[in-house]
């Protein structure tokens, strides 16, 4: 039974968004023929996860330290699904509204398909800081503040041999 237009599931804001999936297995629908939904596309095996997170606009999956760490770390809005029984959900929640954007989906209409609220919702509330990220860089900012630590340095080196010259000249 193919599903009318307007019963396809609304996965993304637009026709412009793609989706990675990541843990899907090398045989994935070989045996069924099962077919991912168009402009989603399966990550290889051995894709270094945090490198993925820091180039996506918005990563949905489920509450994990890795997940939410990297999240926060790369300015990377997380929609998530709740996990009932996780002791450290509440924690990373307080992590994610302190330091990042996280928005919540109900498993309802996570199952349905029904992302691009939830996915246009998170990007909206995080697309400066997404920005702002990329353009400073990692290594930008890393840069900026080991100049900023070797000036204090240098000028700490100074005011030292200085204190150190006149100490020795007074006595």
């Amino acid at each position: 039974m193919e599903l009318e237009e307007e019963e396809v599931p609304s996965l993304f804001p637009d026709d412009s968004w793609i989706a990675v999936v990541c843990g899907v297995p090398k045989d994935w629908g070989k045996e069924d023929g099962e077919e991912l939904p168009d402009n989603f596309f399966v990550a290889p095996k051995d894709v270094y996860m945090p490198d993925l997170t820091a180039v996506a606009d918005v990563l949905l999956g489920k509450l994990g330290y890795g997940t939410v760490s990297e999240c926060v770390d790369s300015c990377t809005p997380f929609v998530f699904v709740p996990r009932p029984l996780f002791i450290e959900e509440f924690g990373l929640r307080m992590l994610l509204e302190r330091e990042g954007v996280g928005i919540e989906m109900s498993r309802t209409a996570y199952e349905s398909g029904e992302w691009a609220q939830a996915i246009h919702l998170a990007w909206m509330k995080g697309k400066e800081a997404k920005a702002r990220k990329r353009e400073e860089g990692e290594t930008g900012r890393r840069q900026a503040e080991g100049k900023e630590m070797a000036e204090m340095l240098v000028d700490w080196v100074k005011e030292w041999n200085w204190e150190r010259d006149h100490a020795c000249a007074t006595r």
